[in-house]
């Protein structure tokens, strides 16, 4: 999930007063991603750029941030693609239609009660980034020492879109936006997906694929982010909006349904194109990719803000969270304004309420699944009562 000093290129650079966030003297040399070396203009608006690679980047973290494939970077870099190695520094060419980043090689100065913990609290990288790849060897800190951090330094800013979904639509309006993000363009995705039949018997006509975006999300598998095109850019729309209330951590896709839909175990539905399961934001200083198992993981106010995005669209049927998670959605919510009458429609909590749009499903504890109402134009789509989406039966 994305931060100031993040590593991963697919965390989107927040803005930082580096003395203020620091609280010490911090001395900055520019390494400026070159001008990109041809053009290759697209509908997409793609271009060629050229990347640096920071000390501990992965083939796989660059390629997520730029919505590109591995391979993709391999064939253009002429890596072996057997053994494919990069170094720090090297530039690798991606022909992509995310904003190419500079990156800046930080100097900080270590002051009294600094600890290899606390500062990659500060910096947002893991213990192990920061000590043993950007100060290899530096077992110890001592006061007055210097040691290195690397930041992605912050982009041009875009505005955000006045015709995206407000979320002041349901509850509280959130207070304040906590720091400004570069929010990066939608990609449309293709139109003339439609949702057929119910969630757990249907299939989707022209299924539609998520664009590849690494700004705004991750998809975990490709393969099984197919979907109605209504669904794809409700999805899409919502996260975008989310952004822009600072979370600068990974939001992570998991399943939508297979390609033209159907079965799709272990789910019990996910055959139309309209459920989508979404990773539980983890909490700052946890290492990308961590799976939250257990509630102190998560993000609770980022996964309502997330929530709330999504149901401001008017357009969610569902959304499935164990009850032993709502709890702690519950208290965020109300951290972020909302009234205990406004949350009792929304969530089960802490009444069982059959009417709720959150509710209880079995095994949804590491992730929410939103099931999006059927669209305008889907006239052979069902949006039946409440199921749950349990493992199917074998």
């Amino acid at each position: 999930m994305l931060g100031a000093f993040a590593i991963t290129p697919r965390r989107l650079a927040l803005v930082v007063v580096a003395s203020a966030l620091c609280g010490g003297p911090l001395t900055a040399q520019t390494h400026a991603v070159p001008p990109a070396a041809a053009a290759a203009a697209s509908a997409l608006g793609e271009r060629w750029i050229e990347h640096r690679v920071a000390p501990g980047e992965r083939i796989a973290e660059i390629g997520d941030y730029y919505g590109v494939g591995s391979s993709d970077i391999i064939a253009w870099n002429k890596l072996d693609k057997d053994r494919p190695m990069i170094r720090t520094g090297q530039q690798l060419r991606i022909m992509t239609s995310a904003p190419s980043q500079s990156r800046e090689r930080m100097s900080y100065l270590v002051r009294r009660g600094d600890s290899w913990a606390t500062l990659s609290k500060r910096f947002a990288v893991t213990i192990s980034r920061l000590r043993d790849q950007w100060n290899k060897g530096e077992e110890s800190l001592q006061m007055g020492a210097r040691i290195v951090v690397f930041r992605i330094s912050e982009p041009e800013l875009a505005v955000p879109s006045t015709t995206a979904p407000s979320l002041t639509a349901i509850a509280t309006p959130v207070a304040a936006v906590k720091m400004p993000v570069s929010v990066l363009p939608m990609i449309a995705p293709a139109a003339g997906g439609q949702s057929v039949g119910r969630p757990d018997r249907g299939r989707i006509a022209n299924a539609t694929q998520l664009p590849i975006n690494g700004g705004l999300y991750t998809v975990r598998n490709p393969d099984h982010s197919w979907g109605s095109s209504h669904a794809i850019t409700l999805l899409a729309r919502s996260i975008q909006e989310f952004r822009t209330t600072g979370f600068s951590g990974e939001v992570v896709i998991q399943d939508m349904s297979r390609k033209n839909g159907g079965r799709f175990r272990p789910h019990r539905s996910h055959q139309s194109g309209r459920d989508v399961d979404i990773r539980l934001p983890l909490r700052s200083g946890l290492t990308m990719g961590t799976i939250p198992t257990e509630a102190h993981h998560v993000d609770w106010d980022a996964t309502w803000a997330l929530m709330r995005a999504m149901l401001a669209t008017d357009r969610v049927r569902f959304i499935f969270l164990s009850r032993p998670r709502q709890k702690q959605l519950y208290e965020a919510a109300l951290r972020a304004g909302a009234t205990k009458e406004e949350l009792e429609p929304l969530l089960q909590f802490p009444r069982h309420s059959k009417t709720a749009v959150i509710r209880h499903s079995r095994g949804h504890t590491k992730h929410f699944h939103v099931r999006f109402s059927c669209g305008p134009d889907e006239p052979a789509c069902i949006d039946p009562g409440f199921e749950t989406d349990e493992p199917a039966q074998p």
